[in-house]
């Protein structure tokens, strides 16, 4: 899990995290303006204040990423500690089980969480004893105020309410006192929102105002309305009918949004009383999974991870019910497919070197037992440890992730140094980290243009530089002894015809601005001199008109002493 990662993030849903926790870091509760419950802001406001200790602002994404990801970690972990435990209970070996195993290295969990840097898995502890607790007369009355932190952590805990409704009339006084509970729960995850006088603002973000943001049958979920819409993107609220059809006065119901919430409402119906009838756990967690698969299939405004949360339960239930075996790898198989529909895999060199490693132990191992019929006895030790330890498979994992982090808050520290010149009198900022940089498509590029040729404007080109893309904000701490900072700023020979403004700022004060840049414009040099005590350079490419091939150099681009 830890090596996952190492894989580029999904950049869009980390700059989210970034974002939120700057502004938690610079201005508290108040200045958030997130559109997620608030459990997960809690943790980022965990995160916020160790910045703030450190004295940092996170801008890497595997910083953002990896402190993210601990929760998942140890949701992943425990549900991999529940199915080695109930395999257990049937008297077999988790190591020898193919169930295992493939919860441990399940892809779909691996690219969700570690890899894309999703947070899907975080509500699956709490739904996990939801479920159980509802069943128990004992602890029955805990199910509710379960399910309400299960929401608290994401929305879309809320498909299970149908299910909870079902197994709540096998006992329901006690269900009845969880109900309160249930608003507790809420009151307390508030509570900060309260002190800071935000609670609506909050609470509207969370969950009122998500439910009309995406106004797609599809938005990139292969599912019902992909298939009939058309395809992904398609307005919810399109009619179906055509010619004489679509005048009938039935027509304006015959939408994706409005079927999708019928056949959905009357699946749920059906699985609310299915629950009242199952007697054993198995059964149960075979309505959970039914309960996220129907979700996904017939709801309009499905992303494509909203199927997730049937794979932790698809384990827990193929333990307790071989024959449906099956349905695990299946069900992995569309989640991880549906997932790279918008996410495939990339990484780094450092990701991919990982890999190559995997692979060479790969052919070690395979090859002491294939060939030289080699037993490997270190899987059975490090269970017979887990045995022992039962903690120990979660202190492992906690002493990876904080090397990983450790190394990370280390090269985030890094960028706040100061930049030396030594014996050159010459800094390129291609050479440099950038403190903070952004830009409305593609990625900065650094001594290249932005499609990977050489920086070249009106036919001059350059060796050093950087390429970015309308709109776009870079920033650098500047040298102590720098003095000037050079450039020759212009549209990319490769841009077609774009329009663009560059603007240079100096520790918030605006120094040059270029006015209206063309492609047919010569190149602009450009000579700013530095105040002694000058500490931040911002770099700024404003787009003018449409955001198309706004492919912006600053080649060249130094600091002089």
């Amino acid at each position: 899990m830890t090596a996952s990662l190492f894989f580029n993030g999904g950049g869009q849903d980390i700059d989210f995290w970034r974002t939120w926790t700057l502004q938690l870091q610079t201005g508290g509760y108040h200045a958030l303006d997130a559109n997620y419950p608030p459990l997960f802001l809690h943790w980022l406001r965990l995160f916020a204040w160790l910045n703030e200790y450190l004295g940092i602002m996170s801008h890497s994404d595997w910083l953002v990423k990896g402190w993210t990801q601990l929760p998942i970690f140890i949701s992943h972990l425990y549900l991999l500690d529940l199915v080695g435990k109930e395999l257990t209970r049937q008297g077999l070996n988790p190591l020898h089980s193919s169930i295992f195993w493939l919860t441990a290295f399940n892809p779909a969990l691996l690219h969700n969480g570690p890899v894309w840097g999703q947070v899907d898995m975080l509500p699956f502890i709490p739904l996990y004893f939801s479920v159980v607790f509802a069943m128990d007369k004992r602890r029955a009355h805990w199910s509710w105020p379960l399910l309400a932190i299960a929401l608290l952590c994401k929305f879309q805990a809320i498909v299970f309410v149908p299910l909870l409704c079902g197994l709540s009339l096998r006992f329901p006084k006690r269900h009845a006192l969880g109900i309160l509970g249930a608003f507790v729960a809420f009151a307390i995850a508030f509570s900060p929102f309260m002190i800071s006088g935000d609670t609506v603002k909050a609470f509207k973000n969370a969950y009122i105002n998500n439910l009309g943001i995406y106004p797609y049958s599809s938005l990139n979920a292969a599912n019902l309305w992909y298939l009939v819409a058309g395809g992904s993107m398609q307005p919810d609220s399109a009619n179906l009918l055509t010619g004489d059809w679509a005048r009938l006065p039935i027509a304006r119901w015959i939408t994706p949004s409005k079927l999708g919430l019928a056949l959905f409402g009357l699946l749920s119906l059906i699985i609310a009383i299915a629950a009242t009838r199952k007697k054993q756990l198995e059964e149960v967690y075979g309505l959970a999974v039914l309960t996220v698969v129907c979700f996904f299939a017939v709801s309009s405004g499905m992303h494509e991870r909203y199927m997730f949360l049937a794979i932790p339960f698809a384990a827990l239930w193929v333990c307790k019910s071989k024959r449906h075996l099956w349905w695990y790898p299946v069900l992995t198989t569309i989640v991880y497919i549906n997932m790279n529909f918008v996410y495939p895999l990339s990484g780094n060199n450092g990701a991919w070197n990982l890999i190559s490693i995997c692979v060479l132990l790969v052919l070690i191992v395979m090859l002491a037992q294939v060939i030289f019929n080699q037993s490997i006895t270190a899987s059975n030790w490090l269970a017979g440890i887990a045995e022992r330890s039962p903690l120990s498979p979660y202190l492992f994992s906690l002493i990876l992730w904080t090397t990983f982090m450790s190394n990370e808050i280390r090269l985030e520290i890094k960028q706040y140094l100061p930049v030396v010149f030594g014996n050159a009198n010459t800094i390129y900022i291609s050479s440099l980290s950038p403190e903070l940089h952004q830009q409305d498509w593609g990625e900065l590029k650094v001594d290249s243009n932005l499609i990977g040729g050489p920086l070249c404007l009106r036919e001059q080109c350059y060796q050093r530089g950087l390429a970015t893309h309308a709109r776009s904000i870079i920033i650098y701490n500047i040298p102590n002894e720098a003095r000037r900072f050079l450039a020759v700023a212009g549209l990319d020979d490769e841009s077609q015809n774009g329009e663009v403004e560059f603007m240079v700022e100096i520790d918030g004060n605006e120094v040059w601005r270029s006015g209206k840049v063309t492609r047919d414009m010569d190149r602009i040099m450009l000579d700013i001199p530095l105040l002694l005590n000058a500490k931040r350079l911002m770099l700024r490419v404003e787009p003018l008109g449409v955001i198309h091939s706004d492919h912006a150099d600053w080649a060249d681009a130094r600091f002089d002493r």
